[in-house]
């Protein structure tokens, strides 16, 4: 057996379900290897402390990180800075490393990890550019971002920090992206949510736990955006691509933040078009229960 694919996994977990089942996904995974999980948006301290207990409950120690809770953008931000958390954990407030220690982190994982996950705004990936530009030496970037087939969309993680995003798709390396439309074809449904309620484990009672605690505030909302990056890794067939330049857009008054994209078989970035949702759904169900 080759040996587990390393990875950094950069998230806003706590304000929707689909981070928190992303995280867990890649704990129950041995063909990944969790080596840091970093934080970004708003409070990333809060984030850090649910974090630290789904590794806890999973018997990993990646290194955690609470990274930058502002955005780069100059344009004042019209939603996602009045989300809150839903979830309270039992664990004492993280107290581990801060936003100082980002780019150690981040270089650290350019230089020697095999994969990089970001599943929230692309603040941290963009401060780690500005820091180090040079990208000839970047491992596999998989994202959740975007949205190609809504024309007019701005996506929740490309819209918290436009300028951020835009940055990151300059830099021309190559991405993988998950946008909007892959996550609500991969939405759970009550009998997908009991099998979660039922996994007798450490992790999965974590999990449980979160989502009867977000259906609590949101109970219609379980769409599957960021899991299903891990699944296209692992299972790339069940996803049809796209491949060219993906662009974003930050000039027009109303275009503000959305995806653009040309197509070209030379192109660094890669979108997922459609997906066969109960097979990627089933996969990431089986692996959490």
């Amino acid at each position: 057996m080759s040996k587990p694919i390393s990875v950094l996994l950069d998230t806003d977990i706590g304000d929707d379900l689909d981070d928190a089942f992303c995280l867990a996904l890649m704990l129950r995974s041995p063909e990944l290897s969790v080596r840091s999980v970093t934080a970004v948006f708003n409070d990333t301290v809060a984030r850090c402390t649910m974090i630290a207990e789904m590794c806890e409950a999973a018997g990993q120690k990646p290194r955690i990180v609470a990274g930058l809770g502002g955005i780069m953008s100059t344009r004042p931000l019209s939603w996602g800075s009045g989300r809150r958390m839903h979830y309270e954990s039992q664990k004492p407030r993280f107290d581990g490393p801060g936003p100082e220690h980002l780019i150690e982190a981040w270089m650290t994982a350019r230089r020697e990890y095999d994969a990089i996950f970001t599943i929230g705004p692309l603040t941290n990936l963009a401060a780690s550019l500005l820091a180090d530009p040079d990208v000839k030496r970047m491992p596999r970037v998989m994202m959740m971002a975007g949205e190609f087939q809504h024309f007019g969309m701005a996506e929740y993680n490309i819209r918290c920090d436009v300028e951020a995003a835009a940055l990151c798709f300059q830099a021309g390396f190559p991405i993988d992206l998950i946008p909007w439309t892959i996550g609500i074809k991969t939405k759970l449904h009550e009998a997908d949510r009991n099998r979660i309620r039922q996994a007798n484990t450490p992790l999965g009672r974590v999990l449980a736990d979160y989502m009867n605690q977000f259906h609590v505030f949101e109970p219609q909302r379980a769409d599957m955006f960021d899991p299903m990056t891990v699944v296209a890794l692992l299972k790339p067939e069940l996803f049809r691509w796209e491949r060219g330049f993906v662009t974003v857009e930050i000039r027009g008054e109303h275009t503000y933040g959305q995806t653009l994209f040309r197509r070209d078989p030379n192109g660094p970035h890669r979108w997922a078009s459609d997906v066969d949702a109960e097979a990627a759904k089933n996969f990431m169900l089986d692996r959490l229960t």
